[in-house]
């Protein structure tokens, strides 16, 4: 049976990165294997664990393996709308702890917030369409170009000019 733990906090310097980098060693050191995963754009666990002082090493550590091996990427088919299944993204090996591993943050992944906060726009209307109007609207409020308003708005009659 597998078992997820997570941590989550708003507040900076809590210790939440490392706490659990030190609680993902301890469950693997004691048999359990172990997955890490980064989800915060800061990527303080994947520098961590990897070692990397500033950003151009991420950029190297992206380019090196053809940047397929972090959250970002394996993301993208959902968040770009590309046309292609969602595949498991190889996690990296954390040296010195054979049974743990990390899915490795990705500096970008925060351009996936807006989605993530316009989603609910995209629900279905009545007639099973997508709600294009709430979608303008919140689009217009999380900072894009325009918003048009709101589609179920009723019309205004067309009087003479």
């Amino acid at each position: 049976m597998h078992k997820r733990i997570a941590m989550f906090n708003h507040k900076g310097g809590v210790s939440k990165t490392t706490t659990a980098f030190h609680l993902g060693w301890m469950l693997a050191s004691r048999g359990h294997r172990v997955v890490l995963v980064d989800a915060d754009p800061q990527c303080n666990l994947s520098g961590l664990i990897l070692g990397f002082k500033g950003e151009t090493e991420f950029e190297k550590f992206y380019e090196a393996d053809g940047g397929t091996r972090n959250i970002r990427s394996g993301l993208a088919p959902a968040f770009e709308s590309q046309p292609r299944a969602i595949e498991p993204v190889e996690c990296v090996h954390v040296p010195g702890c054979d049974r743990l591993f990390l899915l490795p943050g990705h500096i970008r992944l925060s351009e996936y917030e807006v989605t993530l906060g316009i989603a609910p726009a995209f629900r279905s209307s009545d007639h099973g369409q997508a709600d294009m109007g709430l979608f303008a609207q919140e689009l217009g409020r999380k900072g894009g170009s325009r918003a048009y308003g709101d589609s179920r708005a009723p019309k205004k009659a067309q009087g003479p000019p």
